[in-house]
């Protein structure tokens, strides 16, 4: 009996080495060697080593996957928005197991909500559900976590729920007003809601708390508003600077010449329309079409 008793803890200790010591060194090892690759530019082999490691289980399964999303996230910010989607796809299935394991770390939850939020707005996937619940549960576990509510409201604008964006901007102004982006998020809701009085100031206050509001990315979410609640005038304002800004974009050109002919500004309208057969000539033919549109 003592005998079977030693074999029985030797097989217990020797078990206990290789999940809790050996194992975990092994993946721990393969981490480091993808989060290199990554760094170095190579996508698809840190990619690659890291789905090998995700089925051995051990209890690094959640550090695990967490990593894996940092890599794939790492790979995003270096490849075009069409090879970033099968990429975007993977973190989310990893969150997905990682919440799973986990399910009161609020991070996994606001990543899932966030990469959910990516699918929505640029591939208009139907993932709003998906978005509102891991954030909701993410604001559940941590109800003074102020980038939760920044993202539950930016989850609101895109599905176009634009009081309830406003008001989780405000409960995120109402924790901390230092957060530029809260501020600039309620000024949005509040084009869409076309409260301009009450956006303006919005803006301004997130500009004085150094949001960039004179990026690209800031100008497109206002034109996007202003074309939604048609709000030409503003429109014309908005593309003629980024126009400034990024003077070799086509796209730019074209939105003002047709937000002119919108506003009954047909020399104004005609004008861009011919800057972009002088500074675009390629884009020639559907430019004189649009030009036939304004006699």
């Amino acid at each position: 009996m003592a005998k079977l008793t030693k074999f029985i803890l030797l097989i217990l200790l020797i078990w206990f080495i290789w999940f809790f010591n050996i194992k975990p060194f092994q993946i721990n090892s393969q981490i480091n060697i993808a989060s290199y690759l990554a760094e170095e530019g190579h996508c698809q082999a840190a990619v690659e080593t890291m789905e090998n490691i995700l089925p051995k289980t051990s209890f690094l399964d959640s550090y695990s996957r967490l990593k894996y999303v940092e890599i794939i996230n790492n790979c995003m910010a270096k490849e075009n928005l069409e090879k970033t989607k099968p990429l975007l796809e993977k973190t989310i299935k990893a969150l997905e197991e990682a919440v799973k394991t986990r399910p009161y770390y609020t991070r996994s939850w606001f990543l899932l909500g966030q990469y959910n939020n990516l699918l929505l707005e640029n591939w208009q996937e139907d993932r709003g559900e998906q978005a509102r619940t891991a954030l909701e549960k993410a604001l559940e576990l941590s109800p003074r976590r102020q980038e939760v509510l920044q993202e539950l409201a930016r989850t609101y604008i895109i599905t176009g729920e634009y009081e309830e964006a406003g008001e989780k901007a405000e409960q995120c102004i109402n924790l901390n007003e230092k957060l530029a982006s809260c501020w600039w998020l309620e000024g949005l809701a509040n084009i869409y809601l076309n409260d301009i009085e009450k956006a303006d100031y919005n803006m301004q206050i997130a500009a004085e708390k150094r949001y960039p509001v004179k990026s690209e990315d800031s100008y497109l979410q206002l034109a996007k508003a202003y074309i939604e609640i048609k709000n030409y005038p503003r429109l014309v304002g908005v593309y003629l600077k980024l126009i400034k800004l990024e003077p070799e974009n086509p796209k730019n050109y074209a939105s003002l010449a047709f937000v002119y002919r919108e506003l009954n500004q047909i020399e104004e309208a005609r004008k861009q329309a011919l800057k972009i057969i002088e500074l675009f000539p390629e884009h020639r033919t559907e430019t004189e079409e649009f030009l036939r549109t304004l006699e």
